[in-house]
């Protein structure tokens, strides 16, 4: 079976800052549907607002877009991997290692072999695919994990 087809597992709003998370069978309908949780999440009044002005079907990825350059991380588990998402030109160090928090907070994550990252930044665009063990160490050790990870020491 090609691995696009498979089920898609359990996703989550995560605020890196809070490392409160949410939940989410579908990222774009928890923003538009349920705003009140949204907003206790941390998501900004003002973009609940601006997504609630789009259409939740036909603006699926500009909604997404919107909650993570507000700052939130999108996680969804994909079989033995979990991909993370974000947008950030600094604090990536703690957005990481928010992840990280979810990676073991979150039930369905724990079983994940490998993380995949992205940085969605227009400016620093940058993803990367790692074995958990691996993503742990080079956390763990003050490694970089992704090329903007300037609060690392290189």
């Amino acid at each position: 079976m090609a691995r696009k087809n498979m089920k898609q597992g359990k996703g989550i709003w995560l605020n890196p800052k809070t490392r409160n998370w949410r939940y989410v069978t579908k990222h774009e309908r928890f923003l538009y549907y349920k705003q009140d949780e949204a907003k206790e999440l941390g998501m900004p009044d003002i973009i609940l607002q601006k997504i609630s002005a789009m259409n939740v079907i036909k603006d699926e990825t500009p909604i997404r877009i919107e909650a993570i350059k507000a700052g939130m991380v999108r996680m969804r588990d994909k079989w033995s991997e979990v991909i993370a998402q974000f947008h950030a030109d600094h604090d990536v160090r703690d957005i990481l290692k928010a992840i990280h928090f979810a990676m073991n907070d979150v039930p369905e994550y724990r079983h994940a072999w490998h993380i995949k990252i992205d940085n969605l930044h227009h400016n620093l665009r940058d993803n990367i695919r790692l074995e958990i063990k691996e993503f742990e160490e080079r956390l763990e050790n003050d490694k970089p994990i992704i090329r903007e990870d300037f609060n690392a020491p290189v």
